[in-house]
Formats: structure tokens, sequence, C-alpha cells
């Protein structure tokens, strides 16, 4: 069980926050800062890996698609038998 002591209370112990609009400017910043870092696709990388989704996508979408009509054509003889 946690002492009273161990529990802070807001605004008592730790270091000033900072103003609410230097802490979003701060965040744009950095944010901006990572965004530089970051390797971005070339266009041609990016349509094949858009290729790539949208067949996924499709296979996917077709296997949902058979197995729901299997699984229908296996379930109506079951509900056609309901007094």
């Amino acid at each position: 069980m946690a002492s009273r002591s161990a529990i802070s209370k807001k605004g008592t112990a730790g270091p000033e926050r900072l103003p609410v609009f230097t802490r979003i400017k701060q965040f744009l910043v950095e944010a901006w800062l990572e965004l530089r870092k970051v390797l971005w696709p070339s266009k041609e990388e990016a349509m094949r890996f858009t290729m790539v989704v949208l067949g996924v996508i499709l296979v996917v979408a077709l296997f949902i698609y058979v197995c729901d009509k299997v699984l229908t054509l296996l379930s109506e003889p079951l509900f056609a038998l309901r007094p």
C-alpha cells in the first residue's frame, strides 16, 4: 500500500510546466524534425505498395465471400427443418 508521501499532488513536485502554447509549438517543431528524418518511398514504390495492398484486400474479400457462400449452402437445409 502506498503511503501518502509517495503520492504527488498536482503542482507540488517536479519542474514547472511550460505554458500550453509553448508545449504545442515544441511538439510541432520536434515532429517536423522527425519527419525530416523519414526515408519517403518514391512514386513507383508507393504505387507498387498500393497495388499490393489492394491485391491483398481483394484476395481476402474473395475468400470471405466464398466462405460465406459455402456456409450459407451448408446451413440452409438445417434451417429448412424448422416446424
